[in-house]
């Protein structure tokens, strides 16, 4: 009988914070993230860092960031699927702007879906402030 009042007790508490208990967040953004992005969620964190890092970089008297959108500016192409029907293949474009200290930069990347992940190349050279 104690265990069944503790599991009841266990769903309550679940159930009144399950935003703040399941909320996923990467350097205070919120993931899956704004826009239409077509980077699959599990990768989503990985590419925020390295853009946060070149932005930095960049303009780093700024410590504060945000991703204000995302948008897709290729669509993918070049899609190969394994035997298993899993995207092992193709690439796409997209653009991240970013809000560094009240200004927005537009990130542009290349991706590339392969057999064990999503390959990236931040455009570092073609940032728009």
């Amino acid at each position: 009988m104690k265990k069944f009042y503790i599991f009841i007790l266990s769903l309550l508490l679940i159930s009144c914070f399950s935003k703040s208990a399941f909320a996923i967040e990467y350097l205070r953004t919120p993931i899956p993230l704004k826009g239409s992005t077509l980077l699959p969620y599990n990768m989503q964190a990985i590419v925020l860092g390295n853009v946060y890092s070149k932005v930095y970089g960049i303009y780093g008297r700024c410590k504060d960031f945000s991703i204000v959108d995302t948008k897709v500016t290729k669509d993918k192409k070049d899609i190969v699927k394994n035997r298993y029907g899993r995207e092992v293949g193709g690439n796409w474009s997209e653009v991240w702007t970013v809000d560094a200290c009240g200004y927005n930069i537009s990130v542009p990347i290349d991706f590339e879906t392969q057999r064990h992940g999503v390959k990236f190349d931040i455009k570092k050279d073609e940032f728009k402030y």
